[in-house]
Parts: structure tokens; C-alpha cells; sequence
């Protein structure tokens, strides 16, 4: 059993090590919720707008951004109503319309540190848990760190560095805006995601996308107010 013990301490303390430097590399990082796109899919209607158990995807996203050195948000300048409201400073794609990378090109360029944590404003059920997890497997070498699920991509929930920005400018000014193609002229760290974080890449596109999650989200949380009643009812006739 002092076995078992000692093993478990140091279990404990290599895993604060970890949390610590975690913590560290964070505060000398920039965090960017990526909420500039036209919302097509979803009828033009902006999803970090939408509501999701009472809370905006974008507030949801956020708060789990808390830690960094540096937050912003990237919005479109017609989307910038109550901007006085922010709580973070908002920046403007410099030459509109070019999707994700035009976006992350601006807010690359205007970041105060080297390596910017990107998160799309589509994902509302990301975890503070989850972008640390991803933090921990960056790399100096690396150009981006970039989440896998079920063989999935996730380009607009990754880590870059401030450093690609030569190769982001050319490829702009060539007219090559996928993000796809970016990554094939850079040094990748592909992350295949644990499954406890599968959840976190949940996007939501449309408006059946957004219909299905809610409905999720509520189904969890009447599960959990049942085991809690079922939980209390148990201590009290106990």
C-alpha cells in the first residue's frame, strides 16, 4: 500500500509540474475567438449570437479562454454592434472577405505574443481542460499544433505561430484561401484528440446542427437534475 501511495504522489506531482508549465506558457500566449465569418449556413444570422443553456456561444467560449497573456476577438466590422460591451479588444480582418485565414493572418500580425491559440466562435462546448490538453503537446518546432478527431481536422481550433505569417501573406495574395493548403506548406503536429475531448469539436453550421446540440445539452443537464433528486432523496431517507 506505501507503494501504491508513493506512486500515486508522484503520479500527483509530475501532473502539477505539467499544469504548471501549462499555466506559464498561457500567460505569454494570445487567445483569439474567431467570430468573423458570414454565418451563410445558418442564415446569416451570426452564431457567436446563438444561445446555448442560457449563455451566448460566444460568452460560452470566452470564459474558457481565461489564463491567456492576451485575448481578442475577430469580428466583422458589420457585426460590431454593442462592441462598447466587450470585454476584450475586437479586431477587424484587414482586407475583409477572405475567410478563416484572412482572419487569422490580421490577428497573427497584430498579436503581442508568438504563438496565438485560435478557436472558432462554432464551438461552444470547448473546455479550458481541452485547449491546455493541446497547449501541452505543442513543440518548438512546430509552425501549428492542429486537433484530429475521428480522422477530422480542426484547423480553426488550433495553435500557430506569429512566425508563418510570410508564407499566410503569400498565399493570400495568390488567391489560395483554404486553410488545407496552408498547412501543407507548414510544420504540422497533427494531436489525435483523447475521446474524454471528442465533444469539444462539436461545431455548429447550421440551423439543424444547432437544433441537435441544444437538444443534447438539455437531455444532459435533465439527467443530471435526476441523479442529484434521486442522490438527495437517498440521503435524506438514509
Amino acid at each position: 500500500m506505501r507503494i501504491a501511495g508513493a506512486r500515486s504522489a508522484e503520479q500527483s506531482g509530475i501532473r502539477d509540474i505539467i499544469w504548471g508549465w501549462i499555466m506559464r506558457e498561457k500567460q505569454c500566449m494570445t487567445a483569439v475567438l474567431l467570430a468573423g465569418g458570414k454565418s451563410s449556413r445558418m442564415g446569416y444570422h451570426p452564431k457567436q449570437q446563438l444561445m446555448l443553456d442560457g449563455e451566448s456561444f460566444q460568452n460560452r467560449i470566452l470564459k474558457q479562454l481565461q489564463g491567456f497573456g492576451e485575448i481578442a476577438i475577430s469580428r466583422r466590422k458589420e457585426n460590431e454592434e454593442n462592441a462598447e460591451d466587450m470585454p476584450y479588444p475586437l479586431w477587424q480582418d484587414q482586407i475583409p472577405d477572405l475567410g478563416p485565414l484572412g482572419g487569422m493572418f490580421s490577428c497573427l500580425q497584430r498579436a503581442a505574443y508568438e504563438t496565438v491559440f485560435f478557436v472558432a466562435c462554432d464551438y461552444p462546448m470547448m473546455t479550458t481542460e481541452c485547449m491546455d490538453f493541446l497547449i501541452g503537446q505543442m513543440e518548438e518546432e512546430d509552425d501549428c499544433v492542429i486537433p484530429v478527431v475521428n480522422g477530422r481536422i480542426h484547423p480553426v481550433c488550433a495553435v500557430y505561430r506569429k512566425r508563418i505569417c510570410p508564407v499566410l501573406e503569400e498565399q493570400i495574395n495568390n488567391g489560395e484561401l483554404a486553410v488545407k493548403k496552408l498547412l501543407k506548406r507548414l510544420q504540422v503536429h497533427d494531436v489525435e484528440m483523447p475521446e474524454a475531448y471528442e465533444r469539444c469539436f462539436r461545431n455548429v453550421n447550421t440551423p439543424e446542427e444547432y437544433e441537435k446540440i441544444k437538444s443534447e445539452v438539455l437531455l444532459h443537464i435533465i439527467i443530471w437534475y435526476a441523479v442529484v433528486t434521486v442522490l438527495a432523496i437517498q440521503e435524506y431517507e438514509g
